[in-house]
């Protein structure tokens, strides 16, 4: 029997020695969110912020969790003690610690899966119509998962066990089925906005964050579906794998909160700078009339508002008398576009 038991032991070592590089970068994302929602000008949201403490607390207890299990597999005298010991540690799934792991993965994708849906009912208008069928695919998704957690918690029960399989595997396909479905939706909806403006303007403005969404989407769908297909072949690498894709349901959120939020900033300084310099130039200018001067000024402060993925309200009928005060046309759209990526 033990020769045939995989090197758990040793591919634990490496998939959470991967999990601690994510969790590296999940540090460093966490901060610059906070960064980027706390120091906004507008109001805070208050939804966004408190999901990416909780799914960073989340991500954090797991790596946490997982250097207990290298510290009760690897210098444990009961287990090393014992003809592969290390390796039979790894493989009781109904262990304390890998119960505890299992629900704070179940748990941190479940939170992802629920912000997504949200961002998918802020982008569409607040329109609750569109996420009827996310919110039951999502329901689905996560009484079967926990089924099979709760299977895994008993001795006799094994991970390959035609109850943890059916179950799991459903969860799992539930939840690539979410993730792509309402990942596409609100790109879907971010393409919509950015050809209506383009259609009313020099250019559009949301390609940025339907590629940042898009992209961000992939990474956690793809790793899922790399889980999934090495579960459903009866490769523990599957199982074992589950430690580091757990940081990945932090990092998918927080990483479109990130990059959005730099390149906000970047972009309102860059066009704050030129602004500022065209103010110089004129205030450089005896002949200039201060009517001119307030132009400029007016500019400036409404250089933010203009950039392209920032909340967007005015109301078609506003443009032409925006554009006569010195200001660029804003095209409207039905509800906040972009509330639930910065801005609340």
């Amino acid at each position: 029997m033990d020769a045939a038991l995989p090197p758990l032991g040793r591919m634990s070592l490496i998939a959470i020695w991967i999990e601690t590089l994510f969790y590296g970068a999940n540090v460093i994302l966490f901060v610059t969110c906070l960064w980027v929602l706390l120091s906004r000008v507008h109001k805070i949201n208050i939804p966004l912020l408190a999901s990416t403490v909780l799914l960073f607390s989340m991500c954090s207890a797991h790596v946490a969790l997982s250097l207990v299990q290298l510290l009760q597999g690897f210098t444990n005298p009961a287990i090393t003690s014992q003809p592969s010991g290390t390796d039979m540690y790894f493989a009781i799934e109904s262990d304390p610690v890998y119960s505890a792991k299992n629900m704070l993965y179940n748990f941190a994708v479940f939170s992802q899966d629920i912000l997504l849906i949200w961002r998918l009912y802020m982008v569409w208008g607040r329109n609750w119509k569109v996420c009827i069928v996310p919110i039951i695919m999502e329901c689905i998704h996560i009484g079967t998962i926990l089924v099979a957690a709760v299977l895994l918690t008993m001795p006799s029960t094994n991970v390959f066990s035609t109850a943890v399989q059916a179950w799991g595997l459903t969860g799992w396909g539930m939840d690539v089925a979410v993730n792509s479905l309402v990942t596409f939706g609100i790109a879907y909806r971010l393409w919509l906005a950015d050809r209506e403006m383009a259609s009313a303007s020099s250019a559009g403005g949301y390609k940025t964050a339907m590629f940042t969404v898009l992209e961000s989407g992939a990474l956690f769908a793809t790793a899922t579906i790399v889980l999934f297909a090495l579960d459903a072949s009866g490769n523990v690498a599957g199982n074992v794998g589950i430690s580091p894709v757990s940081q990945l349901a932090a990092t998918t959120p927080m990483l479109i909160i990130a990059r959005v939020g730099v390149l906000s900033t970047a972009k309102n300084h860059g066009d704050s700078s030129v602004s500022h310099s065209s103010f110089a130039a004129r205030v450089s200018r005896p002949s200039m009339a201060t009517r001119k001067i307030e132009v400029s000024i007016q500019r400036t402060e409404d250089v933010e508002n203009v950039y392209p993925l920032k909340d967007v309200k005015a109301g078609m009928g506003s443009g032409p008398s925006s554009m006569e005060e010195g200001r660029a046309y804003r095209p409207s759209f039905s509800g906040n576009v972009v509330a639930p990526f910065l801005s609340s």
